[in-house]
C-alpha cells in the first residue's frame, strides 16, 4: 500500500527491514510493478537501487516495462528500460565473477605454429633467483601479491591503533569551565512578538469529515469480511488491507486510516479477535451460527456506515445545522429596528393597564429607595456602560487587597446608577401628573423603561402577570406578539454568527473545543441583548469581543483547581505576558518594578501576583500518578534509609581493616564515598600501572573475604 500510495518514507522504511524487494501477491506482482501501474517513478527508482529485478513478470506475462506502457507512463517505461540494459552483465564482469562464457574464448585456427623451447633462459632465471637475497620480513608474516582486478573486492582498510593520551588536569579544568559558560548563557530573542500575529484559520469545510461513498462492489466486498470474520471468530490484518485497497486504490493516508480504524472498531464490537499472528491455529470461541450470519453481517455495515457519515462528529453536526447566510449592515439594523420595535410595543401594551402600570410603579418606588435590589429589575450590564464595540473587561482596581480577596465587594446593588437612576425618576415624576391622554402616558412610560433596560426575567414575570389580570386580556395578544418578534430577531441575529463563534474558540486553548463553542455562544447572545445598532457598529464586530470574554472567563474559572477571581487571573495574564516579553528582550528574570511600570499597577500588586501558589496536581491526575512513581523510584522509605544507614556504618569498619592504600583504592573502585572509576583511571590517580592496581584490589578483597568479616557482609545481603 506504501507503494501504491506513493509514500516515499514508508516505502524506505521497508527496504531497510527483511523484506524481500521481489515478493509478489497473489496476482504475481512485484512492487516494482504496482509502483509502475501507478507511474510512481519515484518509488521505481528506489527499488532499482535496492536491487528489484526489472524482469520479472505477473501472472498475465507482464514486466514492469509493459505495465506502465498499458497504463501510457511512457516516461517511466524509458527510465525502466534504460535500467534494464544497464543491468545486463558485461563481459568483464564476467571474468571477474569467473564465469566462462563460449564467446569469450578465441576461435579454433587451423593453423599450426612452430615452436623451438630451449632451456637457457629458463636456467639463467632460476639462477637470479636463487642468488638473491631475501627481503626483510616481521615475524608471521606472509608476501601475497593480490590479484590485478580492476576494483578491490574486499573494501577493507587497515585501522592504527590509536594510543589513549594521558589525563591532563588542565584539559579537564578548560572544559569544566567552557561547560559552565554555555551553561550560564541566556539566549536573547531579538525577533518581534507573536502575540499580536493575527492567524487565519481555514474554513470550516476543509476541517469537517467527509463521507465515504461506497458502490455495491464494495459493499459486497465488506459484506465478505464481516461474514468470515463472525464465522472464525477472528481475522488477520492482511485480510482487512486486501479489503482496503480493493476500495482505496487511489484515495489518500488519512481517509485510509479513518476507514482502517472504522473497520477494526466495527470488528470489536462484534467481538472478532484481530489475529496479528498469520500462522497462529488455536480455536476461537464465540463464532456465529451459520443463520446469523447475514443479520449479523448487515448490523455491521450499517454501524460501519454511520461511523463514516457525518453524524459521528458532534463538531461536523452542528456546523451543518449553522446558517449559511451573513448579514450585511443593513440586515443588521433592521433586525435591530425589529428588536427595539417589539420590546417597545410589549411595554406599551404592559404600560396601558391600570393594574401592570401601579405594579411596575411600585416596583420602582422600591428599587429607588433601595428595598429591592436594582438586579432584579434591571439589566446592570448596560448601565453607565461605553460605546459598542469596547471590549468589555472587568475593571480590575490597583489594590493590593484584590490579590487576598479582602478588597470590597463590588458595587452595592441596591444603589441604582446613575443612568437608570435619571429614567426611573421621569417614570415616578409623569405619572404623579395624571393629565393627558393614556395612550400617551403608556408611550412615555414604555420609552423610559426601554431606556432603563429591563432585564428578561423581569419582562416575563410582567407578561405572566398580565394573563393573570382580567382586565388586560386584550393586551395579552400585544404583549406577547412584541416579545416574540424581538425574540425572533435576536435569535437570527445569534445564529447567523455562530460561525463567528467557532472562528474565534478554535484560537484559544485550556477546555475542549465543544465547551469552548458552548461559552463562546453565550457571550455572542449576551452581545445580542446589548446590541445597538444605533451606534454605528457592525455586530460582528461587536460580538468578538464578548466571545472573548465568554472564553477567557471560563478559562479563568475552571482552568485551576485552587479557583481565582476573573479579575485577578487577567491581571496574572498581564503580568505573565509582560515577565515573558522582558525576559526574551533582554535575558533574565525582571523585578517586580521593571514590569510594574509599563502595566501601571504598583510593585506590591505585581509581586503579589508573582508569589500566587502554584497550580496543585489532583490525586487522580496522571501528572500526580507519574510524580508518585519518581518518588517511590528515586526516594528510600524510612525504614530503607535505616538499612542503607547500617551498610554504611558495617562497610566503614571493614574499610578500616585495610592499609590507607588499599581502603583508597577499593573506595575508587566501587564507589564508596566517591564515582566508580576503571583500574586505568585509579593507576593513573596513584601513579601506578593498571596491573599493579589489580593486585591491589586482589589482595584486599581477600581481606575482606575472611570468615569473620563476611560473616558480617552476608547479614547485610540478607
Amino acid at each position: 500500500m506504501a507503494v501504491l500510495a506513493g509514500a516515499r518514507e514508508s516505502v524506505l522504511l521497508h527496504l531497510r527491514g527483511p523484506n524481500d524487494v521481489d515478493a509478489a501477491d497473489e496476482k504475481g506482482r512485484s512492487p516494482l510493478i504496482l509502483a509502475a501501474s501507478k507511474g510512481r517513478l519515484e518509488i521505481c527508482r528506489l527499488l532499482l537501487d535496492a536491487g528489484a529485478d526489472p524482469t520479472l513478470k505477473d501472472n498475465d506475462g507482464n514486466d514492469a516495462i509493459a505495465t506502465a506502457i498499458s497504463r501510457g507512463q511512457r516516461e517511466l517505461a524509458d527510465f525502466l528500460k534504460r535500467n534494464v540494459t544497464s543491468a545486463l552483465p558485461s563481459s568483464q564482469d564476467q571474468v571477474v565473477r569467473g564465469e566462462i562464457h563460449e564467446e569469450l574464448q578465441p576461435p579454433p585456427s587451423s593453423k599450426t605454429l612452430s615452436l623451438e623451447f630451449s632451456s637457457s633462459f629458463v636456467q639463467s632465471e632460476a639462477q637470479a633467483l636463487l642468488s638473491a637475497a631475501p627481503s626483510p620480513a616481521g615475524q608471521g608474516s606472509l608476501d601475497a601479491k593480490a590479484p590485478d582486478l580492476p576494483y578491490d573486492l574486499s573494501e577493507w582498510q587497515a585501522e592504527s591503533d590509536e594510543r589513549i593520551p594521558d589525563n591532563d588536569p588542565s584539559c579537564a579544568s578548560e572544559a569544566s569551565l567552557l561547560q559552565s559558560a554555555i551553561s550560564s548563557h541566556s539566549v536573547i530573542d531579538h525577533d518581534e512578538s507573536w502575540e499580536e500575529v493575527e492567524i487565519e484559520l481555514p474554513e470550516l469545510d476543509d476541517l469537517v469529515r467527509k463521507y465515504i461513498p461506497l458502490n455495491a462492489k464494495q459493499d459486497q466486498s465488506l459484506r465478505a469480511l464481516f461474514v468470515e470474520a463472525l464465522r472464525d471468530g477472528r481475522v488477520r490484518p492482511d485480510r482487512i488491507g486486501e479489503v482496503i485497497f480493493e476500495i482505496f486504490e487511489e484515495g489518500g493516508r488519512n481517509e485510509v486510516e479513518r476507514f482502517e480504524n472504522n473497520i477494526n472498531m466495527v470488528l470489536e464490537d462484534i467481538g472478532v479477535f484481530v489475529e496479528d499472528d498469520p500462522f497462529s491455529s488455536g480455536d476461537v470461541i464465540g463464532g456465529y451460527a451459520d443463520e446469523n450470519l447475514e443479520n449479523a453481517a448487515t448490523e455491521a455495515l450499517a454501524f460501519l456506515g454511520r461511523l463514516l457519515s457525518d453524524d459521528a462528529d458532534p463538531l461536523a453536526l452542528y456546523a451543518r445545522e449553522i446558517p449559511p447566510e451573513l448579514l450585511t449592515r443593513t440586515d443588521e439594523q433592521e433586525l435591530g429596528v425589529a428588536i427595539e420595535a417589539g420590546v417597545k410595543e410589549a411595554l406599551t401594551a404592559l404600560a396601558s393597564s391600570p393594574m401592570l402600570r401601579a405594579r411596575i410603579i411600585a416596583d420602582l418606588e422600591a428599587a429607588n429607595r433601595g428595598a429591592t435590589p436594582a438586579q432584579t429589575i434591571f439589566d446592570l450590564s448596560f448601565a453607565d456602560r461605553g460605546p459598542a464595540g469596547e471590549e468589555p473587561t472587568s475593571v480590575v482596581a490597583d489594590n493590593e487587597d484584590t490579590v487576598d480577596g479582602k478588597g470590597d465587594a463590588g458595587p452595592d446593588d441596591t444603589v441604582l446608577p446613575p443612568d437608570i437612576a435619571r429614567h426611573v425618576s421621569c417614570i415616578l415624576d409623569r405619572c404623579s401628573r395624571t393629565y393627558g391622554p393614556t395612550d400617551q402616558l403608556a408611550g412615555e412610560i414604555a420609552e423610559h423603561l426601554f431606556l432603563a433596560r429591563l432585564s428578561d426575567t423581569y419582562l416575563k414575570k410582567l407578561e405572566a402577570l398580565a394573563e393573570q389580570d382580567p382586565t388586560a386580556q386584550s393586551l395579552i395578544g400585544l404583549v406577547t406578539r412584541g416579545l416574540d418578534k424581538a425574540r425572533m430577531a435576536r435569535r437570527r441575529l445569534v445564529e447567523t454568527n455562530l460561525k463567528l463563534v467557532i472562528w474565534v474558540a478554535k484560537r484559544y486553548g485550556g477546555l475542549p473545543l465543544m465547551d469552548r463553542i458552548q461559552e463562546g455562544n453565550i457571550g455572542l447572545m449576551r452581545a445580542a441583548e446589548r446590541f445597538d445598532f444605533k451606534r454605528g457598529v457592525k455586530f460582528s464586530s461587536y460580538a468578538v469581543w464578548w466571545i472573548r470574554q465568554g472564553i477567557l472567563r471560563a478559562n479563568a474559572d475552571t482552568s485551576r483547581m485552587i479557583r481565582l477571581p476573573v479579575h485577578v487571573f487577567d491581571s496574572l495574564r498581564k503580568v505573565e505576558r509582560a515577565r515573558l516579553r522582558f525576559h526574551n528582550e533582554m535575558g533574565y528574570e525582571p523585578e517586580a518594578d521593571q514590569i510594574a511600570g509599563p502595566l501601571e499597577m504598583s510593585p506590591l500588586l505585581v509581586k503579589r501576583l508573582l508569589h500566587l501558589p502554584e497550580e496543585p496536581f489532583p490525586n487522580d491526575s496522571e501528572a500526580a500518578a507519574e510524580i508518585g512513581s519518581i518518588i517511590d523510584q528515586e526516594t528510600p522509605s524510612p525504614e530503607q534509609g535505616l538499612l542503607i544507614s547500617d551498610a554504611q556504618e558495617i562497610i566503614r569498619e571493614l574499610l578500616e581493616c585495610l592499609d590507607p592504600r588499599e581502603e583508597r583504592i577499593i573506595r575508587q573502585r566501587f564507589g564508596f564515598g566517591c564515582e566508580e572509576q576503571t583500574l586505568e583511571e585509579i593507576g593513573q590517580a596513584n601513579n601506578l600501572t593498571r596491573e599493579r592496581i589489580r593486585q591491589i584490589e586482589a589482595r584486599a578483597l581477600r581481606k575482606l573475604s575472611h570468615p569473620s568479616r563476611i560473616k558480617r557482609l552476608r547479614g547485610l545481603m540478607r
